[in-house]
């Protein structure tokens, strides 16, 4: 299936516009493609939006349908019927909940797709307690990636990465002064340590790791150096690469900072813990230059 040539624009387009994204009563209409260039794929396919928000779908080929349910279980919310390109199938979506969905002629090759809905503002479920286990003193070769205080104890530490063991390691520091090491768990095999930030909002940094590969993104909840969970976040699209992540529109929640190395276009995503919000361009840099996360 060839979704290469699509770029970040198809799939921002899962996000309402910056403009009024703050109104808890405006809804918004999120843009789905049906079959681009034939494909037998819905791009994005999958989006994330709020109760009162409209999924339109647009076809970009010809054969193909929006049908609820997985493929040859049909569950009857809706249904579009097999459309040509060019036409246009629009739904509210009233409840909280993950929605499937599927082409009836393709559903069965993969065509499928998913709407979740889900609350304005989530209150973040409390994750259990993890006891810290002692490690012993970490001293490995590697570049410090961040910093952040991992111990709470005021003072930021080294969060080290080292790319050829995958291992992870955080240096409790004083001021300029290394004062013990621990062990973190390590990365499995094709995934990066990309950033740090506190994503289930419980005053402890998280891991931010990104596959190269896949262009799949994960967030490992931590407490300080013992990982307690993880949970996948949005998929980048072909062409962009997750750089870091940032506090951007200051509602407490970090976002994802996505570039594209060819076009050096910049774009930031809105994220409420794992979960995509919407999504914005940033400004594109000029030749020569690149984005550099922390």
């Amino acid at each position: 299936m060839r979704i290469s040539s699509w770029r970040l624009t198809l799939v921002l387009s899962t996000a309402v516009s910056l403009i009024g994204f703050s109104e808890p009563a405006s809804a918004a209409t999120v843009n789905v493609t049906v079959g681009p260039n034939g494909d037998m794929v819905f791009i994005p396919s999958s989006v994330t939006i709020h109760p009162g928000d409209k999924v339109k779908w647009i076809w970009g080929s010809g054969g193909h349908s929006t049908t609820s349910g997985s493929p040859g279980m049909p569950n009857g919310i809706w249904n579009s019927g097999i459309l040509n390109q060019g036409a246009m199938f629009t739904r509210t979506f009233n409840s909280i909940g993950t929605f499937p969905y599927y082409c009836i002629p393709h559903g069965g090759f993969g065509m499928v797709g998913t709407v979740r809905v889900v609350a304005l503002s989530p209150t973040p479920t409390p994750r259990p307690t993890a006891t810290i286990t002692p490690r012993p003193t970490a001293t490995p070769i590697a570049t410090p990636t961040v910093a952040k205080d991992f111990n709470r104890d005021g003072y930021p530490d080294y969060l080290l990465f080292n790319p050829s063991s995958l291992a992870t390691a955080i240096w409790y520091m004083n001021n300029n002064v290394f004062v013990s090491g621990a062990f973190g768990p390590s990365l499995p095999s094709g995934w990066t340590l990309v950033a740090v930030g506190d994503f289930n909002r419980d005053s402890k940094p998280d891991y931010v790791l990104y596959n190269g590969s896949t262009r799949q993104t994960a967030i490992w909840y931590m407490n300080n150096a013992v990982f307690v969970s993880g949970a996948f976040g949005p998929t980048v699209p072909f062409g962009w690469t997750l750089v870091t992540v940032g506090d951007f529109n200051r509602d407490s929640k970090p976002d994802y900072v996505v570039y594209n190395g060819s076009t050096r276009q910049t774009a930031i995503w809105y994220m409420n813990n794992n979960v995509l919000v919407s999504g914005a361009f940033g400004p594109t840099l000029p030749a020569g230059w690149e984005l550099v996360g922390h």
